[in-house]
């Protein structure tokens, strides 16, 4: 009679699930073979489907989150980190937005101009929500791994991380989002000289701030943004958390105004009017075009270390100097 032996993943599963006081945190180096098993299919479904929902009721601390990153990045991306940066802004996008329109998109768009933006992002889990990937198609803008000056590109998760793509449709069945939310978000398919973060809960900000600058991230700007999106809320003051050679920093953008826009249905069309007219007596454009040049400001202030009337006057002068016959209006 042959005696049953314990699957080597149970460890892991064992240490975050003991209960309240019995539960203990990975070590970075747990997170990394655990998320490597994953990835190598050396864990069954159940064991993957147990561990992210423990891990999810836990909260993942510091070491787990950088021992999943650098898991993610050496199984997906064996040549990172690379020398020779081509990319300027690595830009996670996994969240999408309810009841207004993708405005980060144009503030992407128009920061092009001059920085070589790679946006990454995810499949639609949540109906109701407008995509980044979905906004990309319909205006006509690149999707490929290898952005360009005027054109940012978008990186599919699927294209470039199959395996996670696929963990994160599991929202689906468990009805719960998995801490691979929140690891994506400090993922980057590239090396950039930026990456840009956005998280739904303010307390993840610093967390992520602090692993950016483990991680050895040159630059990083993280902050609670519109739906769970890097799109700076102009009803709301927002505290931005940066690094720079290192270093980690913060301070707070102030609210533009007090009222809140009321919700609306997002469109397309909406992005390339604001985009080829400008504002409009809507409110909801107003506060479009306030949210863009916002939330430029902010990545420039990340981008070049500098200060906000600095990075302020860039973006307007951006803003002003887009093409405007970019985006055509279709009927």
């Amino acid at each position: 009679m042959s005696v049953a032996t314990e699957h080597p993943f149970a460890e892991f599963i064992r240490q975050i699930g003991k209960g309240q006081k019995g539960r203990r945190d990975l070590t970075e180096q747990q997170a990394f073979t655990a998320m490597t098993a994953i990835l190598s299919n050396e864990a069954s479904a159940t064991q993957i489907g147990a561990f992210l929902m423990l891990m999810r009721v836990k909260e993942e601390c510091e070491e787990e989150l950088i021992g999943f990153v650098k898991a993610i990045e050496t199984f997906y991306c064996p040549s990172y980190p690379q020398p020779d940066i081509q990319t300027d802004i690595s830009w996670s996008s996994y969240s999408g937005k309810r009841d207004e329109s993708n405005w980060y998109v144009l503030a992407q768009l128009a920061l092009s101009q001059s920085y070589r933006i790679l946006v990454h992002g995810g499949p639609g889990h949540t109906p109701g929500r407008h995509y980044t990937e979905s906004v990309y198609e319909h205006l006509d803008l690149i999707q490929t791994p290898t952005p360009k000056l005027n054109s940012p590109a978008y990186l599919a998760l699927r294209n470039w991380a199959p395996k996670l793509e696929e963990l994160i449709s599991l929202r689906f069945e468990l009805g719960l989002r998995s801490p691979l939310n929140s690891v994506l978000r400090l993922c980057s398919p590239v090396p950039a000289r930026l990456q840009i973060m956005s998280v739904f809960h303010p307390r993840y900000a610093p967390l992520h701030q602090h692993a950016a600058i483990r991680l050895g991230r040159d630059r990083s700007l993280v902050f609670k943004g519109a739906g769970g999106e890097a799109e700076i809320r102009p009803n709301a003051n927002t505290a931005l958390f940066m690094t720079h050679a290192a270093m980690g920093y913060d301070l707070t953008l102030r609210r533009k105004f007090a009222t809140k826009v009321p919700p609306y249905q997002p469109s397309v069309n909406a992005l390339k009017a604001l985009w080829r007219q400008g504002t409009s007596s809507h409110d909801h454009t107003t506060s479009g075009e306030i949210a863009i040049i916002e939330t430029m400001t902010a990545v420039l202030m990340a981008y070049h270390h500098t200060d906000y009337q600095s990075a302020h006057e860039e973006s307007l002068a951006l803003w002003h100097d887009r093409d405007k016959n970019r985006l055509d209006i279709q009927p």
